[in-house]
């Protein structure tokens, strides 16, 4: 389980951040980045503490934006639903928080910051 705040920023473009609201249990983590270094520290499970990592669920659309959605089991996304958005120029927008009902934020939260982080 995460147990602070973390940020990372680094050569390869990507950043992450976690907020928390107090609760261990109740913090989210948004990210962008190249798909290649966002796919590894997301779903490679050398980085992370478990095996079984992520697991697909169903997409979504959102007006023309597609919208992948994962449940994650291991490391800093454990218990975490996860939404990953495509951005036009070949980057990645990510948000996760603890608990899958939580799809409909975390699906908003990644559409706005890929939004926000356009070039």
């Amino acid at each position: 389980m995460l147990s602070g705040p973390i940020a990372v920023r680094n050569s390869h473009g990507y950043s992450l951040m976690s907020f928390n609201n107090g609760l261990t249990t109740r913090h989210f983590i948004l990210g962008t980045g190249s798909r290649r270094w966002l796919g590894r520290l997301l779903f490679d499970s050398s980085l992370n503490e478990s095996g079984g990592m992520s697991r697909r669920l169903p997409d979504r659309l959102v007006g023309r934006t597609t919208v992948r959605l994962y449940a994650f089991s291991g490391g800093p996304n454990a218990g975490h639903i996860g939404a990953l958005v495509d951005r036009p120029d070949g980057m990645q927008a990510f948000a996760s928080m603890h608990g899958r009902r939580y799809s409909d934020v975390v699906t908003l939260m990644a559409l706005d910051l890929a939004k926000q982080t356009r070039p």
